[in-house]
């Protein structure tokens, strides 16, 4: 799992940044007034601990927020760049990640 969407009618743009900033590891990489890009999660031990070991964190990804008309769209991905790859266990532990960053948001 690459890439991971989804929409939320309830929620606008100030609202998801200010959820997503009590999650860890987050920081906006760029903003403008209809979208934002930010960081989330704990690279650091994901590159020291990867996700067999220990997964009771949030994993690293990349976030994508743009506001339309009637929704906000949110697009989290996995960040790339890293020199191994887990397989099963790794697509695993993103998905859940996905899913708590998505129930967090929508919670």
């Amino acid at each position: 799992m690459d890439t991971y969407t989804f929409e939320t009618n309830k929620l606008t743009l100030p609202e998801i940044k200010s959820k997503l900033a009590s999650l860890e590891g987050f920081s906006v990489v760029s903003e403008s007034d209809h979208s934002f890009k930010a960081k989330l999660g704990n690279s650091r031990k994901y590159r020291l601990l990867g996700s067999l070991i220990w997964r009771n964190y949030l994993a690293p990804m990349k976030v994508v927020v743009t506001q339309e008309e009637w929704h906000s769209r949110v697009s989290l991905a996995q960040p790339g760049g890293y020199l191994f790859y887990l397989g099963g266990k790794n697509e695993k532990f993103y998905h859940d990640s996905f899913s708590a960053v998505k129930q967090h948001l929508e919670g």
